[in-house]
């Protein structure tokens, strides 16, 4: 009896969702429609005249608008939802010239409203090698809608570019909302998944105020139970979401499932105002998982935020990053909000990879100085994965916050491999909370590795000086716990495997890892490189040791020991010198 009641509630469930859908109940993707509506004129699919400007065509079910520009609604029977163009099937829009769709309602019965609404999949693209322009912008005067979009589609949409040649630009917005608990406000909302493979798309999100909760969109793209939704870009589309202010939440764009860009796609969220909730958090671009993958360029920007957090990028899964360039800014946060560049917030692995990736993460200023960070993974995340490409992380303040923050599981770490870099900046902590793994030089750090939950040392590590490798005997020892060691020396021992090295000599702790992590620095003061090293099975005793020097190194810093009392530096050699 459970189960029958659970899987009826379920069901009651879907209908209930399908029914408050833009256009009525939704009909099963590749199903011609039963019923379209262009403003106020009849049904074209019953034989209905259509306007000076729009024709349709029964075979091929596609829908031309050859500079056509429409200012009245269509209003359902219910009269309780207002559209410019209705279609209860699958659409394919053609468009010819330059059109617009701007229909203006003033009943006030009327509280969902839409530009364009499709209950099946709906394909938008220019027509006859031309280049078009649709413009979509409904508007509800008095009372303002609950809920409003520019376009929408039920089932997938798809925006390019006719294959004879032309392009297409859609630009559509959602109107200002505001009455129910949850009111919506979207440019573009594609239920089941978005794929544009071409052209120029933007939305944008009006402003949206909830009796409890707003949200609004630039573009949102979510999914359907059949598998189906995510946003695919490629070739030279550009895609662009721009979130309005929201009592609650604003994203510029929004992907529940995988967000896969490549070629030399260009996209941009940015996300606005958000206030007054509890929950209420600013997203530039939000997609449950990311491949990026080409020439790509992808850029989210957050907007304000008074509570919860702002963010430039968030990835509740894994991101793969292996090509293009990313940049990911956390706007301003005010009262208790975090201010984040790239936010990984579930069980995901931020992976780095090919020799021309570039990901850049800075968070935005705070008003608490703790709260701002240029990567941040959370609680039940995997960490960092640099095999090529170069990571810049950054806090928004020289004051404070941190340039990576890592909350997530106990293996959580900065792994830096091959070719990858990375570089992180932070006025309270480069990298805060980390495991770091580093088989070469690649991992800079300025500022300092503040130890944490990572680190069995705790906060108790003092940073060396800085030191001439030519005259190390003079101040190369670190001060953990306030105990300063005994310094001891050391002598120069030729070893043509390395390269340039330090020569050094440890004593170890018992038992356990131990780690040391040093940074080197040109003549300038510059960061060169950090170098970190794991040594295991060692008893407690006196260890020598050779750490590889970058070869331009004129000075050195120990960032961290952990299970070892002190390192004693001895000179720089180089191989090449001598050999």
């Amino acid at each position: 009896m459970k189960k029958i009641l659970t899987c009826t509630l379920l069901c009651l469930a879907l209908l209930l969702s399908l029914a408050s859908a833009p256009g009525g109940s939704a009909r099963a993707a590749g199903q011609k429609p039963t019923a379209l509506y262009v403003g106020p004129s009849g049904n074209l699919v019953g034989g209905g005249a259509g306007p000076v400007g729009v024709s349709y065509d029964k075979n091929t079910n596609v829908l031309s608008l050859l500079n056509y520009s429409l200012t009245e609604c269509h209003i359902d029977g219910a009269g309780s939802e207002a559209y410019g163009i209705m279609c209860n099937g699958d659409l394919t829009i053609e468009v010819l010239g330059t059109c617009s769709i701007a229909p203006a309602c003033g009943s006030a019965s009327v509280t969902e409203l839409c530009g364009i609404s499709v209950s099946g999949n709906l394909t938008i693209r220019n027509g006859r090698n031309y280049d078009a322009t649709l413009t979509v912008a409904p508007k509800k005067t008095g009372t303002a809608a609950e809920q409003a979009y520019g376009v929408y589609s039920h089932n997938q949409m798809t925006i390019q570019n006719d294959p004879d040649g032309g392009s297409i630009t859609v630009d559509a917005a959602g109107d200002a909302v505001s009455g129910s608990a949850t009111s919506t406000s979207a440019g573009i909302y594609a239920n089941n998944g978005l794929t544009v493979s071409g052209g120029t798309v933007k939305g944008t999100g009006g402003t949206a105020r909830g009796g409890t909760f707003g949200y609004s969109y630039g573009i949102r793209v979510g999914f359907n139970s059949d598998g189906g939704g995510g946003l695919t870009a490629g070739g030279g589309a550009k895609v662009t979401g721009l979130g309005g202010a929201a009592q609650g939440c604003s994203y510029g764009i929004e992907c529940s499932k995988l967000a896969k860009l490549s070629g030399s796609a260009a996209v941009v969220g940015v996300g606005g105002g958000a206030t007054d909730d509890y929950n209420s958090a600013s997203t530039g671009v939000w997609c449950g998982s990311l491949d990026c993958s080409g020439s790509v360029r992808l850029t989210g920007t957050g907007g304000g935020s008074d509570y919860r957090y702002t963010a430039g990028i968030v990835v509740s899964e894994d991101a793969d990053i292996k090509g293009g360039t990313v940049v990911a800014q956390g706007g301003c946060a005010t009262g208790n909000a975090k201010s984040m560049g790239f936010y990984v917030y579930y069980k995901g692995t931020l992976r780095l990879s090919g020799s021309n990736t570039t990901l850049t993460c800075t968070g935005g200023e705070s008003d608490n100085w703790e709260y701002s960070h240029g990567l941040y993974c959370d609680t039940q995340s995997y960490g960092v994965v640099v095999s090529g490409g170069t990571l810049n992380a950054a806090s928004g303040s020289e004051e404070g916050g941190n340039g990576i923050t890592l909350r997530g599981i106990a293996e959580t770490a900065v792994s830096v491999t091959g070719s990858g870099a990375v570089v992180a900046q932070g006025g309270n902590a480069a990298i805060l909370n980390s495991n770091i793994t580093n088989n070469g030089m690649a991992l800079t750090a300025e500022g300092y590795i503040r130890a944490g939950a990572g680190f069995d040392g705790g906060d108790a590590v003092t940073v060396g000086k800085n030191c001439p490798v030519r005259s190390l005997h003079r101040c190369s020892y670190a001060v953990l716990d306030g105990v300063t060691p005994e310094i001891v020396s050391g002598e120069v021992t030729e070893n043509p495997r390395y390269g340039t090295v330090l020569s050094c000599r440890m004593r170890m702790a018992r038992g356990g890892l131990k780690r040391v992590v040093a940074a080197w620095y040109d003549a300038d003061g510059r960061l060169l490189g950090v170098f970190s090293k794991t040594y295991e099975g060692f008893p407690a005793k006196l260890v020598s040791d050779y750490l590889p020097v970058d070869a331009d190194a004129a000075s050195y810093r120990l960032l961290y020991l952990d299970g070892i009392d002190y390192v004693r530096f001895c000179e720089a050699w180089d191989s090449s010198a001598t050999a």
